[in-house]
């Protein structure tokens, strides 16, 4: 059920569906249905500390990096999603990224006073994405204009139109 859950991003409320509490009393009529707290509090954790355990004894020994970000679910609910990323299964962590928000930076400061070896970063997409973000916020003359817009994308299509994609312009301003 968790994996079913997580797999295909179904709301914890799926398990309490009525087409598929049909499904199972049909085709599977001994089945106990689950609820979505049992879900939520059982099932789903048991699962996330079993793929860590795998996680911990398939990566022993091994450099790697370590990126993780968390988010709210509508129920708020909140989630840190860790991905370890390595060129073979045993990892010693030499290297720690995470988004630019502020919370991710105080986790990322205490981690460091804990494991000073780390060498700490921000995902730059994040920061090129609050950077764009905050500009766009100030500058509405610039956003109101739909005519420079339009301008800088002709621009953009015209340097482009008869290369590879490799060898793509992207405008920049400096």
């Amino acid at each position: 059920m968790a994996w079913i859950t997580a797999s295909c991003g179904f709301p914890f409320s799926w398990v309490e569906n009525l087409e598929w509490l049909g499904f199972l009393q049909e085709f599977i009529p001994q089945a106990e249905p689950v609820k979505r707290q049992s879900l939520a509090n059982h099932w789903i954790p048991m699962e996330v500390a079993k793929f860590c355990r795998e996680a911990k004894n398939h990566s022993q020994g091994l450099e790697g990096t370590l990126q993780y970000d968390g988010w709210s679910g509508i129920n708020f609910h909140h989630f840190i999603a860790f991905m370890l990323t390595t060129s073979r299964h045993e990892v010693d962590i030499v290297a720690v990224t995470s988004d630019a928000s502020g919370e991710s930076w105080k986790a990322c400061r205490m981690l460091h006073q804990a494991f000073p070896k780390f060498v700490i970063v921000d995902c730059q997409a994040h920061q090129v994405n609050l950077v764009v973000g905050d500009f766009l916020k100030c500058s509405n003359s610039f956003t109101a204009k739909t005519i420079v817009l339009a301008a800088i994308c002709d621009i953009q299509i015209a340097l482009n139109a008869t290369k590879p994609v490799g060898e793509c312009v992207v405008l920049t301003v400096t």
